[in-house]
């Protein structure tokens, strides 16, 4: 078992180093974002049993403290000013369920996204033609906490117009994407 402090400082660590590399045509800015809020989860219609609802479920409050993301962004060294502001959010989540030892909610992805990265500062993987944060989120499986604190309190949040979960939803079966922007899910489909 593996503590957030532990994973955090595993990926942070990574991505420093990487910071390091000579001659990458990108430029990456790493940020651990510790934060604490609150969400509110709106009120829900009460199912009925029989595929219909019977009124509605009170809503519900989540506050954290202390709460860890890890979050990289990536542009590249010529990219001009007004085009930076413009980015893509890549995001995963690096805390599992209390039952789970989390290989594949979340532990593939948060594997996927780092070596994305690795190959974005080798060379292996093109430069972005815009700006790519990649948001490493904890608490995802107490309530969203990290991804809220990232979109309320984090300054490269206000320039995502786009984004991928990678989240896993079971150890098998086949791929599935099931929420997408149109410009995104009309690429993905290309």
């Amino acid at each position: 078992q593996v503590s957030d402090e532990e994973t955090v400082a595993y990926i942070e660590g990574i991505a420093k180093d990487l910071q390091k590399v000579n001659g990458s045509r990108v430029v990456i800015n790493v940020d651990v974002q510790t934060a604490n809020g609150s969400v509110c989860f709106g009120a829900l219609k009460a199912p009925d049993g029989r595929g219909g609802s019977v009124g509605r479920m009170p809503g519900r409050v989540n506050s954290y403290e202390g709460v860890r993301n890890v979050v990289v962004r990536v542009t590249r060294r010529d990219d001009p000013p007004p085009r930076a502001a413009r980015a893509f959010l890549l995001s995963s989540h690096f805390d599992s369920a209390v039952s789970s030892p989390g290989a594949s909610d979340d532990g593939v992805p948060v594997a996927v996204m780092l070596e994305a990265l690795r190959g974005m500062v080798e060379g292996r993987i093109a430069a972005p033609i815009a700006p790519i944060v990649f948001l490493w989120n904890g608490a995802e499986e107490t309530g969203l906490e990290g991804s809220h604190a990232f979109v309320t309190q984090h300054r490269f949040a206000a320039t995502v117009t786009r984004f991928l979960n990678l989240e896993s939803a079971g150890a098998g079966g086949r791929a599935l994407l099931f929420r997408a922007s149109r410009g995104v899910a009309r690429a993905i489909m290309q």
